[in-house]
């Protein structure tokens, strides 16, 4: 998984920010029947754009699905414009409450923020167990770190977490709804949340999962998770011992790469490039590391030599690579056409990176030494063959390749026949 940044603001600019705008309220309580709007805080961020976090409470009874209405004022008092907020949470919970962000486009003085219940509510299914690890530093970066556990007794599909940020005062400075995919009953996601550097102003934070399928088991929403500002860190290892099972392979075989002294529960890319490309690009992202460092060693099956690394998440460079030298597939066959006179046939795997490779034919005639006696181009299809005079008696021969770029020397097998 690799979330958003958070969209959050240091308060020192919220505070300074919301005394330029006048004074941002709620609607009056019980305006908005169960659902209520609090801990209002605004920002205006280096582009322009400005941002209004708040909380929508429900005191009802049962789960809704809530919408948020701002409406704007100029310092006359008159209204400029309405807006409408987002919801991180699709449903809110009895005595729950979620966070919600606008981003109004008028000038305005002053705003008032109103909530509704909308006319549909999806199944309420927040129960769903998270679990805090010591939050991950790399490379300047906060990470919030952790797992999410379905405690349904069935799947459930697009599983997502949601953050809320808050200053001293209890105001929202910043929220987040992380998507986590599809989950097994029992099943476990980790994830972990970057914490942007100008959320210096959060205090802590509240994390709820949760999905649209409906909930089976007891559908208990255990209590949220929650952490601060202040909690422990680990700074991460960008640069964890990687291993090859074997550095030379034939060509439709397959290495092993295994990890050692990673940071446990960091999140792990396997990138790559086979010749003749030097660019390059994900083979396995998203791999977790376990409790000991390790991870599950992942199966590589390079067409020519390759070169991979390890890229962990939240670091700003990879790991150190190491080469995978792939030695091509070659096959030769005999066939006579006339008295002592025969082609030699075959074809090299893989054929798209050999296309135009010299190929070698090597005869050796009775006891005398072997010598090469032609060299033939392979096609765009692998193919390749030439045809010989030889003299008449006991005969070997195969096909091989030089080292070069894409691949190291290659060797047909020895076809041993008698001329005649």
């Amino acid at each position: 998984m690799s979330p958003s940044r958070l969209r959050a603001v240091a308060l020192a600019a919220c505070s300074a920010l919301l005394l330029g705008v006048g004074v941002l309220s709620a609607a009056p309580a019980g305006a908005a029947g169960p659902l209520q709007v609090v801990n209002i805080t605004e920002y205006t961020d280096a582009s322009g754009t400005r941002h209004v976090f708040g909380e929508v409470i429900n005191s009802g009874s049962t789960p809704v699905a809530a919408l948020v209405d701002l409406t704007l004022y100029d310092a006359d008092g008159n209204v400029v414009g309405p807006e409408s907020g987002e919801v991180f949470l699709s449903v809110v919970a009895p005595n729950g409450r979620a966070p919600f962000e606008a981003q109004p486009t008028a000038s305005y003085s002053r705003l008032e923020a109103t909530a509704t219940v909308a006319d549909t509510t999806p199944p309420f299914n927040h129960a769903f167990t998270i679990t805090k690890r010591p939050d991950f530093v790399a490379s300047g970066q906060r990470y919030i770190v952790g797992d999410v556990r379905n405690d349904n007794t069935t799947s459930a599909a697009a599983v997502s977490i949601v953050f809320t940020f808050t200053n001293g005062a209890g105001g929202v400075v910043g929220a987040e709804k992380v998507g986590l995919g599809d989950m097994g009953p029992g099943g476990s996601v980790s994830f972990d949340v970057p914490v942007h550097n100008d959320i210096a102003s959060y205090e802590s934070w509240m994390a709820v999962a949760e999905s649209a399928t409906p909930p089976s088991g007891t559908g208990a929403e255990p209590p949220p998770a929650t952490g601060t500002e202040g909690d422990p860190t680990v700074t991460l290892n960008c640069n964890p011992v990687m291993a090859l099972s074997r550095k030379i392979v034939n060509v439709g075989t397959t290495t092993n790469v295994s990890v050692a002294g990673a940071t446990p529960g960091s999140k792990i890319a396997l990138e790559g490039y086979s010749r003749p490309s030097t660019e390059y690009a994900p083979i396995r992202t998203e791999v977790t590391v376990a409790p000991d460092g390790t991870i599950t060693p992942i199966a590589v099956r390079p067409p020519t030599s390759a070169r991979v690394r390890l890229q962990v998440t939240g670091c700003s460079t990879p790991g150190a690579g190491q080469v995978i030298s792939v030695i091509p597939g070659l096959s030769i066959s005999v066939t006579r056409v006339g008295p002592l006179r025969y082609t030699f046939a075959g074809r090299i795997i893989p054929a798209k990176q050999n296309t135009g490779r010299a190929i070698s034919l090597y005869v050796r005639s009775g006891t005398g030494a072997t010598v090469k006696r032609a060299v033939a181009r392979s096609l765009a299809d692998g193919r390749y063959a030439w045809t010989l005079t030889l003299p008449r008696g006991a005969t070997k021969v195969y096909w091989a390749t030089g080292a070069d770029m894409t691949n190291l020397a290659g060797k047909s097998a020895v076809r041993a026949f008698t001329s005649y």
